[in-house]
């Protein structure tokens, strides 16, 4: 089960000539990340043997990590064959270099190649509408890249294709949840389960779906369902936690996500549901200690946030000096950050 999802404006290079696994490709880079060349000339063309021997190139690279020689094959492929898979290709390839670049700290070269690659995905999914995987892949391709409007079209074309594949229907679901739409996403749950009842995830999602409807008795219900076939997921006993912390039950919460072993507990997710029930139950400055672990253990993307959530939880247990800690550390890691200046803010206001 998969869960998940700026223009790039490349040198125009001169036309070139490079040989790869002995396909020949014209290097023709100019202008369009995604490779369509959609100007008012017509695509190049190229004999179905040379096609299929560049796309195997191109996987080829893709899979060895020559994710340039890869691009270079997969544009070859994309601007001469009319069907979807040039695209998709294509778009697999922007994908890897969006995690390349996300891995070396790029971002503004992540959110290019992540433009590029929903474009050439969705050219893809517009070519062969009926072919259901393409259109989900397309759907959490475009989802992942904040077009989450627009990738609904997919998720609903990928379901009404295969209405009884359940891993569409979730991705749906899924969606759906994110858009608050809960009455149709507890729908596809339902549905999901009726088709696998075994389906942890499906149960998983009712129960998120359940609780936004304020259903709580029936969500708890769900919980425990996705928690019996999938134990050792944990969103699965985040949910569970949150759904007694709804409930008035902090205390319970609190003892179902403490038994977690640290590793997990230093997580964003269950942190973050953890803090909140020490808080509810009157002990905030067990939610900053919360937050002190994520911190120590984190990723460094994760430090602000966890400086900053430690910062505010001790000013609600009155440790200004805690707090003020926090605040030097979060004023380090992000100085212009409006969320440090407004904990500054906070802090000097819980002086007054």
């Amino acid at each position: 089960m998969r869960w998940p999802v700026a223009a790039l404006a490349p040198l125009c290079s001169a036309l070139g000539r490079a040989s790869i696994s002995g396909v020949a490709i014209a290097l023709v880079a100019c202008g369009d990340p995604a490779g369509t060349n959609a100007g008012a000339q017509s695509s190049p063309s190229a004999t179905p043997q040379e096609l299929t021997e560049a796309s195997v190139a191109a996987d080829k690279a893709l899979d060895d990590g020559r994710l340039d020689d890869a691009l270079t094959l997969a544009r070859f492929v994309a601007e001469r064959d009319p069907s979807e898979r040039g695209p998709e290709l294509l778009g697999r390839v922007w994908l890897a270099k969006a995690t390349q670049a996300d891995r070396s700290g790029n971002r503004e070269g992540a959110t290019a190649a992540r433009q590029a690659a929903a474009d050439a995905y969705r050219r893809a999914a517009d070519r062969a509408p009926r072919n259901a995987a393409l259109q989900d892949a397309t759907a959490m391709v475009l989802d992942t890249n904040g077009e989450v409007l627009v990738a609904a079209t997919y998720y609903d074309r990928a379901t009404e294709a295969e209405p009884s594949n359940v891993g569409f229907r979730l991705h749906r679901a899924n969606s759906l949840l994110r858009r608050k739409a809960m009455a149709e996403a507890l729908a596809d749950a339902d549905r999901a389960i009726a088709l696998a009842p075994d389906e942890a995830w499906a149960h998983a999602i009712r129960g998120e779906a359940l609780t936004a409807l304020h259903r709580l008795d029936d969500a708890i219900v769900a919980a425990q369902e996705a928690r019996r076939l999938g134990p050792s997921e944990t969103s699965f006993r985040v949910l569970h936690a949150r759904i007694l912390r709804a409930q008035g039950k902090a205390s319970d919460a609190v003892e179902l996500l403490v038994a977690l072993d640290e590793s997990l507990r230093a997580s964003i997710a269950v942190a973050g549901e953890l803090a909140l029930a020490w808080n509810d139950t009157g002990r905030p400055e067990r939610a900053a200690s919360t937050w002190e672990l994520v911190y120590r253990r984190a990723a460094p993307h994760e430090r602000l946030r966890a400086a900053l959530e430690a910062g505010r939880y001790s000013i609600a247990a009155k440790r200004r000096e805690d707090a003020k800690s926090w605040l030097d550390i979060a004023s380090v890691i992000a100085p212009n950050d409006p969320a440090v200046t407004e904990l500054a803010e906070r802090l000097k206001s819980s002086g007054s």
